[in-house]
Order: C-alpha cells, then structure tokens, then sequence
C-alpha cells in the first residue's frame, strides 16, 4: 500500500535524480537524493484470518465469549492513488486515497447452540484514505527503510468500517536498474460490522461483530524496475498467513 513510498526510495537508492534541496552542500558532496514529490497508482490484495475480539448476537441468553475460536477469514482488494514528498533526504510522507472493496466470513455455523445457525457474510466497499511516513538511507549497493501508515475507511450502507496501522521495514540490494529487498509487514487491523442476521425459528435479529488480526507478522519480497527517469514499476508479494 505504499508504491509511491517505495518509488521515491528506488529513486533515491538508483539515483536516478537530484531533487533541489535547499543544502547545497549534500550536492556538492555528490549525495544523490530522489525527486521532492512522487505519485503512485497500487493496487494491492490480501486474504487473512482474522479473530473475534467481541460478537453481539440478539439471542437470549446468548453467552458471550462463545464466539472466540470461531474460523473468520477476509479478502481485501484495494485501488488507490499515493502523493509523497520529501521532508528530509532520509524522511519521506505520503498521504493515499482510492476505493476498497472486502468480504469476511464469520462461520457462525461452527457454534453448537442448538440452534440451526448459518453464517454471517459481510461484503463491503467505500472510500479508503490514510498516512504516513518512510525513514530510509543506504549506501551505492545496499538500502534500508522502515515505513509507517494508517488509513481508515468510509464505506457505503454506513454499518462497517475498517481501520488498520501498519509498520513495514524493509532492506535490499541495488542491482542498476533494479533493485531486490525482502521484509515484514505488521498490521493491526480493526473491522466493525452490524446487521440483521437470520435465525431460524426466531426470525430476524441483531448483531454486532467487532474483528482483528490473529497473526500480526507476516514477511515480504519483492522487486522494482526503473522503466524510465520518472516511472518505476514495484511488484511485492506477502508469504505466512497473510
């Protein structure tokens, strides 16, 4: 979710450009640094597991709690446009907005209340914005950088929402055009969701679902091509449960 983030700091491992800063002395120096301003077009996509941190259910006597170890599983899609720029040769931030679109699965159905229970199926998508910053350095073969974000969202019907914070550190290699980097991604996610669910025998009723992470961790590769001075493509993808 951060491709203009991490064009920028292609540019600024490649050196491919020397943005005007005002100390003239990291120029004369011979210090390389990326463009002031950037922008990035990603698309981005991810499936996880996700844990009940509470589940609401308009059932009498519903005992709460019961829904803890139940199987949650979310697919998000996101398409969204990055403006970042330069505060410092080391320091970069950026702000992101687009449309997202989910669908997680609470299996309901696994619970033994007695009851023929089926499971809640929430689809959604609206508005998603966020963020954050990137700290990165490195030297003519080598680069590293740590990358910090929030974004929430403003999603269609009104009755879910989904916010996350995300830290990304990542370190590499420059290899001319190309560079090659592996790293992490923590993400503590936070999904709320409410309705009316159907009860077999009582009718409709009520509920409320509030959902996070069960793995915050997960690792990273990828690799970015420098197509021109101005235009880099990224393509990383996510290994664990994530």
């Amino acid at each position: 979710m951060s491709a203009a983030v991490m064009v920028a700091l292609a540019s600024l491992c490649v050196g491919e450009a020397e943005a005007q800063w005002s100390r003239s002395e990291l120029q004369a120096r011979g210090v390389k640094l990326p463009r002031r301003w950037g922008l990035g077009v990603t698309y981005y996509q991810q499936d996880q597991p996700y844990g009940v941190d509470s589940l609401v259910l308009g059932i009498p006597g519903f005992p709460p709690g019961v829904a803890d170890d139940l199987d949650v599983q979310n697919h998000t899609e996101t398409t969204h446009a990055e403006l970042d720029y330069w505060l410092l040769p080391f320091l970069d931030v950026h702000v992101i907005i687009g449309q997202i679109e989910g669908t997680t699965d609470v299996a309901l159905s696994e619970l033994n209340l007695g009851l023929p229970l089926g499971d809640i199926t929430a689809r959604y998508d609206g508005l998603v914005y966020g963020a954050g910053f990137t700290l990165a350095g490195g030297g003519e073969r080598w680069f590293g950088s740590l990358t910090g974000q929030y974004t929430a969202t403003d999603l269609d019907g009104g009755n879910s929402s989904v916010e996350a914070w995300v830290v990304s550190p990542r370190a590499g290699l420059v290899l001319g055009p190309t560079t090659a980097y592996v790293g992490a991604m923590y993400q503590r996610p936070e999904e709320k969701h409410s309705g009316i669910y159907e009860v077999p025998g009582l009718g409709t009723v009520p509920y409320e679902v509030t959902l996070g992470s069960t793995d915050e961790w997960n690792y990273l590769a990828g690799l970015t091509w420098s197509l021109t001075e101005r235009f880099v493509l990224v393509v990383e993808g996510g290994f664990g449960v994530r």
